[in-house]
C-alpha cells in the first residue's frame, strides 16, 4: 500500500478510484503495525476481486495532521473508505479482524455494482443492460 505523502497526493488518489480504502496510521502505534500487513493482504485479495476501481494507501496521521483534523480521527489505526470521493460515514476504529474489513469492501463494492446496474451504465451485467435498454 502505498503511502500518501501529501495533501495532493491523497486528493489525487481519491478523484482518481471509485473507491479507496485509507489506513490512518502513525509510526509508533502497535495495534497500526499490527494492521498493516493485514490490509495489505486484503489489498491483494481486493484487486483480484474487484478488477477495478478500488485502491488501498495509508496516511501517517502525524505527516497529513490537517487530512486527519478534517475527518475527526482521534484513535489510530482508523480505516476510512472514500466511496466516490467522499469519505463514508462508517470508519473503522482500532484493529480489527480481517473478516470485518472485507465485509465492509464487499458491502461497499455491492452497492456501487447495484447503482452501476441499474442505472445501465458501462461495466454492468448483460442482463442489467438488457434492462435497462427495454426502458428507453
Amino acid at each position: 500500500m502505498k503511502e500518501m505523502e501529501t495533501e495532493a497526493e491523497l486528493a489525487a488518489m481519491i478523484g482518481g478510484h471509485d473507491v479507496v480504502v485509507c489506513d490512518f496510521f502513525t509510526t509508533w502505534c502497535g495495534p497500526c503495525k499490527a494492521l498493516s500487513p493485514v490490509l495489505a493482504e486484503i489489498a491483494e485479495e481486493t484487486k483480484k476481486k474487484y478488477s477495478a476501481g478500488i485502491e488501498f494507501c495509508k496516511v501517517d496521521c502525524e505527516k497529513l495532521v490537517a487530512t486527519a483534523d478534517e475527518l475527526g480521527i482521534t484513535s489510530i489505526p482508523t480505516v476510512v473508505f472514500y466511496v466516490k470521493g467522499k469519505p463514508d460515514k462508517d470508519a473503522i476504529i482500532g484493529c480489527r479482524g480481517k473478516e470485518i474489513y472485507v465485509a465492509r469492501i464487499d458491502k461497499i463494492m455491492k452497492a456501487i455494482a447495484g447503482k452501476a446496474a441499474t442505472t445501465g451504465a458501462p461495466g454492468c451485467s448483460p442482463v442489467a443492460k438488457k434492462k435497462a435498454a427495454k426502458k428507453h
